[in-house]
């Protein structure tokens, strides 16, 4: 599968807008370039939204357009990572992922709320 055909929903917790990585330029020309991106979805989960079914882990589904090829969490934690293939464990986190998308800012809230913490930074 081409990088072009995939689907990314990134639901972040606020810190992670207000905690940038490097020189603030090069921030703001990554965050430019992601929302270029027509096949990425972010939104930002405020710190006001409180405690969510997300705070335990960082983690990914990952979806494979072939019938036959099921859904896949991989999950990371304190001491390493883990892969969930059972169809119950996956659709648990699908529903928690379902939470985070809808306590989370629109997508237009999100970038919003990212092109003002990055234009501070500068």
């Amino acid at each position: 599968m081409h990088l072009r055909h995939l689907k990314r929903y990134a639901p972040r917790q606020g810190s992670t807008t207000i905690r940038p990585a490097g020189h603030p330029k090069a921030v703001q020309r990554r965050i430019a370039e992601i929302t270029r991106l027509n096949n990425v979805t972010l939104q930002v989960l405020p710190f006001e939204a409180g405690a969510h079914p997300g705070m335990d882990s960082a983690f990914t589904i990952l979806g494979f357009p072939e019938r036959g090829d099921p859904n896949v969490v991989y999950v990371e934690y304190r001491a390493g990572s883990l892969y969930l293939e059972d169809p119950a464990e996956v659709d648990t986190y699908n529903v928690i992922f379902d939470h985070l998308r809808a306590r989370a800012l629109g997508p237009d809230e999100s970038l919003a709320l990212i092109a003002k913490v990055v234009k501070d930074l500068v």
